[in-house]
């Protein structure tokens, strides 16, 4: 497809892109470049990750305790949570969840407590269905490649990434808000404007869920970008409302 408007897809379809992450960069460009490739990766791994990876016994044992003991057991690292058990190991919180498919364990960066601040603009499970609806459950992950640090986009891309492909069965394409980098050359052009189901990593020092359309905004500073991931995955999940 040939370069076209603001808003517009740029680089081919998306059954032409490989299922990967995107990545953000700055003034050097090989460090750019290659921070680009290792988040534009991610997506791919994660789908793998997701098909593999089994959590330690551990986790296990201390669920069954939680579960056993009740509110008892509570304590800074167990936590029940509108009757989801939450245990945290290793720096993660882990919980169980159901789909129509499957029970599995989640690991989050953050607790329902820690993400209630977080505000929420629109309806995150109405996005999510007319995803299914209008473009067949495929959705672009795009990000400003001009944007300064991209370790927190990367992490926010794979926390969210893993759930969408496990919980709803959402097709992920890689994407780039702007074509200023040789990697993002190989993915489409796709902001919020473009006319296809969107989920736009916005670094900003707002911590924020934002629903405008066919585009689903995530936004936050640093580790806020994680906590705005968090949060919505905590409403696919049936969770949080």
């Amino acid at each position: 497809m040939k370069a076209g408007k603001k808003g517009e897809v740029k680089e081919g379809r998306p059954e032409e892109k490989d299922e990967k992450a995107t990545g953000k960069g700055d003034t050097n460009l090989y460090l750019l470049g290659g921070t680009i490739v290792v988040v534009i990766l991610a997506i791919a791994g994660v789908a793998w990750y997701a098909m593999t990876h089994q959590e330690p016994q551990t986790i296990n044992d201390r669920f069954q305790e939680l579960e056993e003991e009740g509110p008892a057991a509570v304590d800074d690292d167990n936590l029940i949570y509108n009757n989801f058990v939450f245990i945290r190991y290793d720096g993660l919180w882990y919980t169980k969840v159901r789909t129509q498919s499957a029970e599995y364990e989640i690991p989050l960066h953050f607790s329902p407590p820690e993400v209630m601040d977080v505000p929420v603009t629109g309806d995150i499970m109405r996005f999510f269905r007319d995803s299914h609806q209008l473009w067949g459950g495929r959705a672009f992950i795009t990000f400003d490649p001009a944007a300064t640090d991209l370790s927190y986009v990367a992490l926010a891309n794979g926390e969210l990434s893993m759930s969408l492909i496990k919980a709803i069965e959402i097709r992920l394409f890689a994407a780039c808000t702007e074509n200023i980098t040789g990697i993002c050359q190989t993915v489409p052009t796709v902001t919020c404007g473009t006319n296809r189901t969107v989920i736009y990593l916005k670094q900003d020092p707002e911590t924020a869920v934002i629903v405008d359309g066919s585009c689903l905004i995530l936004q936050g500073a640093g580790p806020g970008l994680v906590k705005a991931v968090d949060r919505v995955l905590y409403t696919i999940y049936g969770i949080m409302p």
